[in-house]
């Protein structure tokens, strides 16, 4: 708080409006504003600090009021300068709007009509609306186009801005995560961090990631933005600009097979059942989609077993889960690589001096002893007359570990007896837990009850050589896999990587020059095309059209992901005397000039939640650091630090500008 006013009452035009009669322009009517008690409060600080021979003041006072309209800064909690520098300005504003009642005025969208006009109707429209000293002194006006990236259809409007909240970019590098999933059921989803350039193409993210994964010269990655646990689409297009992906998109890499390529590809995603409180259940969508390969003339049945294979790897240990049948016994035996699946599934299986107790405690066999192996062979595994229940124990895992000749521990444990008539009745249970998964064929982004997908028979490959199939899990799968690590996804942002070398730098005209770059819109902010008559994930572009006598600049160095928050601790080498903006504005009118001279700084130093702020202010020539109840003095090569988080600028009115179109 300390901070942010600090700012403000060293901005000359703003101190003599408070230090003359305000109070003319308080507006006890507007329901949006504070019944003028806000505005009353900080004109009572502004004149406190200005009066002469007064030493520091303790704003009890203004905090309490503060506090009252908005509980957040109640108590005693650090925030953010900038969030409450925003609630500051627009209180006052809505106190001091001299608009008593708001007129209503819809513009049209009328093609032909150029954008100074649109821009001064957007404008006029704004201040019949709001008349203030904050919108006299701090608020410009800003032109945001959306471009559909299919028609190219472009929508013009003009809006208004208090400050500009200015991204860090990185100068060569940019760090992202992405998860790893493979398609054959061999490891669980891992995420990986990869350095790129930061203009970099796809194809570069492409290598990055297939040197962190170690790809084989067999394999082949296929990357994909995750939106709302579905594929939202594939980053085939190598040649793209990495700087199309944002920081909070989901990216996910599947490792795929090259001889495989001319396959079809299956892509499963999830939903749950969700019971309510009215007992009822209904579907949830989550998880990270699955995706593999299947041979052509693929049936019901290949599919389904597909989909088991690559759930191997979040399937529960036995000793760990819920009993599924009435002896706790699981036994994993799928091929001639049972080794490593054993150890990618996490199962704890008795392979060394002490396997008698642990087989003793588990009562699990030993799949790993290659004599065990031999024995089990020597089984018959199963019924050779019996077809069917030999396809359900292949895909099942199961192992029909009965035989006379079995050694002593096996004849300890008793496990199976292959006369046994039980174990068929296991089998089966075993079956139809699986097969009690449900599976649907989705079509043009939506499934039917008719979908439902038949086991017999081959599925109808699209021309899209690929196919979406909606699992429906029950609740008795949901104990037997850990449906916890399917969910985890993290963003591109990336980790912050903790080491001593000093931070980047980068000047503020290119985190201007970052703000006003066209980019796409997340697929949560789909536009809406006239053209097209359909939702786009258009291309947003904005640009300086009217600039304000005071701007304010924030540098957004506290950056957010789905796990944490991170402080980046770029420097920013900013202008002092002469920030010239002429080329980052597209005002075609009469305009005043567009050189800026500092006057102000809020710094923030330190980490997240144990920081702290000061401000740099200019009184005069002089420039002066107020640390809480400390004032002194200092030089202008001490203002420029790392710890820069707010700027202030006011208009050079030494000259005017006439631009002509």
């Amino acid at each position: 708080m300390n901070s942010a006013i600090q700012c403000l009452v060293h901005t000359p035009q703003f101190v003599d409006y408070f230090l003359g009669d305000f109070r003319t322009d308080l507006n006890f009517e507007n329901p949006l504003g504070m019944n003028g008690k806000l505005a009353l409060a900080f004109g009572d600080l502004l004149r406190q600090l200005w009066t002469p021979g007064a030493t520091s003041v303790a704003p009890r006072a203004f905090k309490s009021r503060v506090g009252g309209f908005a509980h957040q800064f109640s108590g005693f909690n650090q925030h953010d300068s900038q969030e409450f520098l925003s609630f500051l300005l627009d209180g006052l504003h809505e106190d001091l709007n001299r608009v008593k009642v708001k007129p209503y005025n819809e513009i049209e969208d009328v093609d032909g009509v150029s954008d100074k006009e649109i821009a001064d109707e957007h404008w006029r429209n704004h201040l019949a609306r709001n008349d203030s000293i904050i919108v006299d002194m701090f608020q410009g006006q800003y032109r945001s186009t959306l471009i559909c990236p299919y028609c190219k259809k472009n929508s013009v409007t003009f809006d208004p801005f208090l400050y500009l909240s200015l991204p860090l970019p990185s100068t060569t590098t940019r760090t992202m995560t992405l998860t790893v999933l493979s398609t054959d059921g061999s490891t669980l989803p891992i995420p990986v961090n990869v350095t790129v350039p930061k203009n970099g193409k796809f194809k570069d993210l492409i290598q990055a990631l297939s040197t962190a994964c170690s790809l084989g010269d067999h394999e082949t990655l296929l990357v994909a933005e995750i939106y709302n646990n579905r594929i939202l689409h594939f980053l085939d297009k190598l040649e793209d600009s990495i700087e199309l992906v944002r920081d909070n998109d989901l990216l996910v890499a599947y490792r795929l097979l090259k001889d495989e390529d001319s396959l079809p590809l299956v892509v499963f995603t999830h939903r749950f059942e969700v019971s309510t409180n009215l007992g009822f259940s209904s579907l949830r969508q989550s998880g990270i989609p699955l995706v593999a390969r299947i041979p052509d003339c693929s049936d019901g049945f290949e599919i389904q077993k597909k989909f088991l294979k690559l759930l191997q790897p979040f399937l529960i240990p036995e000793e760990f889960s819920l009993d599924v049948f009435d002896d706790p016994i699981e036994i994993f035996n799928q091929d001639a690589e049972m080794d490593d699946k054993v150890d990618d599934m996490a199962v704890n299986i008795a392979s060394n001096t002490e396997m008698d107790d642990k087989v003793d405690d588990m009562a699990i066999i030993d799949a790993l002893n290659t004599q065990m192996s031999d024995k089990v062979d020597d089984m018959a595994i199963t019924d050779a007359s019996n077809t069917q229940l030999d396809n359900k124990v292949d895909d099942m895992a199961i192992v029909d570990a009965t035989n006379t000749e079995m050694d002593d521990k096996v004849h300890e444990l008793a496990i199976i007896d292959a006369s046994n008539t039980d174990m068929d009745d296991k089998v089966d249970d075993l079956s139809d837990a699986n097969v009690s998964f449900e599976f649907h064929i989705e079509r043009y982004g939506f499934y039917s009850v008719g979908s439902k997908m038949v086991m017999d028979e081959v599925i109808l490959i699209p021309s899209s050589n690929k196919i979406n199939v909606v699992v429906t899990w029950p609740d008795e799968m949901l104990k037997q896999y850990d449906t916890t690590i399917l969910c985890q996804l993290p963003g591109t942002g990336g980790f912050p990587l903790f080491t001593s070398k000093p931070p980047e730098s980068v000047s503020l005209h290119k985190c201007l020059e970052a703000f006003l770059k066209e980019e796409p819109l997340g697929p949560e902010d789909m536009w809406y095309c006239p053209k097209c008559e359909v939702h786009r994930q258009a291309s947003k572009k904005l640009d300086l059209w009217r600039l304000p006598e005071i701007l304010i600049v924030h540098l957004k160095r506290f950056s957010y992901n789905q796990f944490l928050t991170d402080k980046l601790e770029t420097f920013v080498d900013f202008p002092i005397d002469d920030f010239d903006i002429s080329n980052c504005t597209v005002h075609t009118g009469y305009q005043p000039s567009f050189r800026y001279k500092l006057y102000a700084v809020s710094n923030h130093y330190g980490g997240l939640g144990g920081g702290h702020y000061t401000a740099f202010a200019q009184c005069g020539e002089q420039w002066y650091e107020f640390n809480d109840s400390s004032v002194f003095p200092i030089s202008e090569d001490q203002i420029k630090t790392s710890a820069a988080y707010v700027l202030f600028y006011k208009r050079i009115q030494d000259s005017y500008i006439d631009v002509q179109a």
